[in-house]
């Protein structure tokens, strides 16, 4: 499958946004280990149950061509993992609550444990300045602030 074009990620209005994956370590407290890379894409269409799946599958398909083009680069040190679909419509109240399918990618350490935060950060540059060269927003889509692509 090919990289979605500028046009189809506007129709989807396709943006990302990075959260850290933390966890509580017993005597440790809260402890980093990776950051979450996610990418929405809107599928506000009408059309009949068996048909949703099949459009909302494809979209998800298409972002995570994105997130592998994204981390592609990523260092040796870490390792990325691209969660499988699910048939959920996720809302979120920036979008003023459009049914969006996400695609989740996790970067983590290869060997367990806390990734170089060195490798974590550079890798992650990378990646935001290629979603932007594609076109995608960051955490929500604004028409009155669009990215320029090129």
């Amino acid at each position: 499958m090919p990289v979605p074009d500028v046009a189809w990620i506007e129709q989807h209005r396709v943006c990302w946004e990075q959260t850290p994956l933390r966890e509580m370590v017993k005597g440790h407290g809260l402890e980093s280990h990776g950051v979450s890379l996610t990418l929405f894409a809107r599928f506000d269409v009408p059309v009949p149950g068996h048909e949703l799946k099949e459009i909302t599958r494809d979209v998800h398909a298409r972002c995570v061509q994105l997130l592998r083009l994204a981390l592609a680069d990523h260092a040796a040190s870490l390792r990325v993992d691209i969660d499988a679909f699910d048939f959920t419509g996720h809302l979120r109240p920036e979008t003023q609550h459009a049914p969006e399918v996400d695609a989740v990618a996790r970067v983590v350490a290869d060997q367990g444990g806390a990734p170089d935060p060195v490798d974590l950060r550079d890798s992650l540059l990378r990646a935001e300045r290629v979603l932007r060269e594609h076109g995608l927003h960051e955490r929500v889509w604004d028409d009155k602030h669009p990215v320029t692509v090129g």
